[in-house]
C-alpha cells in the first residue's frame, strides 16, 4: 500500500480464491488467488464514514495497513498499526478493488484515483518492491462487524 499511496486497503473474501502457500509467491499464485481483473480505485475517507460501510455492509472484509477491532460497546475501534487510536474525523486513503463501491455504492463517494492496473497487477508490484520477505503470520487480517 506504501507504494500507492495509501493508508489501508480493504479486499472482499468473494475476490480471493486460492490459498498462499508459504515460500516464493509466483506469478500463476497470484493470478490464482485474484482472477478477477478487477479494478484498483483510491478513495478518501473518515475513520467515520469507513466505520458506517463496516456497520452497514453486514459482510466481513480482509483489510491492511490499520488495526480494527470490535468494541464491546457496540462501535469499531480503528487503530494505527502502532496503536494510536483515531479520531471519526481522521481522514484515511483507502485502496479498495472497483467491485465493493460498486456494491456498497451507498457508503463510497466518487473515487478521488483510479489507478490503471488491475488488483492482481498491484499485488504484484507491491511483491515485487518488497526488500523482506512477507510475514505470513501478519497477513491474517479479517474483520466483520459484531454488534
Amino acid at each position: 500500500m506504501a507504494y500507492l499511496g495509501t493508508d489501508m486497503a480493504f479486499q472482499n473474501p468473494g475476490g480471493i480464491r486460492a490459498d498462499l502457500d508459504s515460500g516464493d509467491i509466483s506469478l500463476m499464485e497470484i493470478y490464482k488467488i485474484d482472477p478477477f481483473g478487477n479494478g484498483l480505485c483510491r478513495y478518501e475517507m473518515t475513520v467515520s464514514e469507513i466505520k458506517a460501510f463496516l456497520k452497514g455492509a453486514d459482510a466481513g472484509f480482509y483489510y491492511a495497513g490499520v488495526v480494527m477491532e470490535n468494541d464491546p460497546s457496540g462501535d469499531i475501534i480503528i487503530k494505527d498499526t502502532g496503536g494510536k487510536v483515531w479520531d471519526d474525523d481522521h481522514l484515511l486513503s483507502i485502496a479498495i478493488n472497483d467491485y465493493i463501491p460498486m456494491v456498497y455504492e451507498d457508503y463510497f463517494p466518487e473515487p478521488a484515483e483510479v489507478y490503471d492496473i488491475t488488483t492482481a497487477e498491484a499485488m504484484i508490484q507491491y511483491l515485487r518492491n518488497l526488500d523482506v520477505p512477507v510475514s505470513y503470520d501478519s497477513c491474517n487480517r479479517y474483520f466483520r462487524y459484531r454488534n
